[in-house]
């Protein structure tokens, strides 16, 4: 039918057109800003007198809604080698409880400057989902006030690993045997891999019976170091 078609019009203009092909990419909705259109000035809110971690959420929450966060979240990590962490996947901004325990009182002017860095990382993020500390980033920082922030911020220690209390024990289900204290939950100690483990050597007696727990409070204080 097709060929009679062609004959009676070789042009082709009477045959049925073919469906169009799916795109293949797909173009952003939004055209991607320039380095030109970042904001020069971001307005935050006056920092108030930090005295307590209360405080420092409650200051962060008035500075992601000021500078269009407000989707965005903050928390506490125990982080004793970094101060700060942003996640743009899970929109969370952290602060090291050691690191704003240890520095409120002495200088919080270095966890207001944290806090910022985060907050320029986020906003690259929803920008134009830049990482790292690129031109976007600095500009970010320039915007927030901190126009000389660098990269990695160097600071006083400010935790002891040795003394922070163990939060996790794995322990023999049938005898309460302890066989390791964590400071953090071991991520690849999942319920169907504690299920295969075993003490080495013990193969018999412990195959499939050790189990991870967490640890309160005034347990994880009385726990010495193993």
């Amino acid at each position: 039918m097709l060929l009679s078609r062609w004959l009676a019009d070789p042009t082709g203009a009477s045959l049925m057109k073919l469906p169009s092909l799916p795109r293949l990419i797909r173009h952003s909705r939004e055209p991607k800003r320039t380095a030109q259109e970042l904001p020069r000035l971001i307005a935050l809110p006056p920092a108030p007198q930090l005295a307590n971690p209360a405080g420092v959420q409650a200051y962060a929450a008035a500075c992601f809604a000021a500078a269009g966060l407000a989707d965005w979240g903050f928390g506490w990590d125990r982080a004793v080698s970094r101060l700060g962490c942003c996640r743009p996947q899970q929109k969370m901004i952290t602060l090291s409880r050691h690191f704003v325990a240890c520095y409120l009182a002495k200088d919080a002017g270095m966890v207001v400057r944290v806090l910022l860095h985060e907050m320029a990382h986020a906003l690259s993020w929803e920008h134009s989902r830049a990482t790292g500390h690129g031109p976007v980033w600095k500009a970010f920082c320039s915007a927030l006030g901190i126009p000389d922030e660098k990269a990695t911020v160097r600071c006083e220690p400010f935790a002891d690993p040795v003394r922070r209390p163990y939060r996790w024990v794995l322990r023999l289900s049938t005898t309460g045997e302890v066989v390791r204290y964590y400071h953090r939950r071991p991520p690849s100690l999942t319920p169907r891999r504690l299920a295969a483990c075993y003490i080495p050597g013990r193969r018999r007696e412990t195959y499939g019976k050790l189990t991870l727990q967490e640890l309160r409070d005034s347990q994880a204080q009385e726990n010495p170091r193993r």
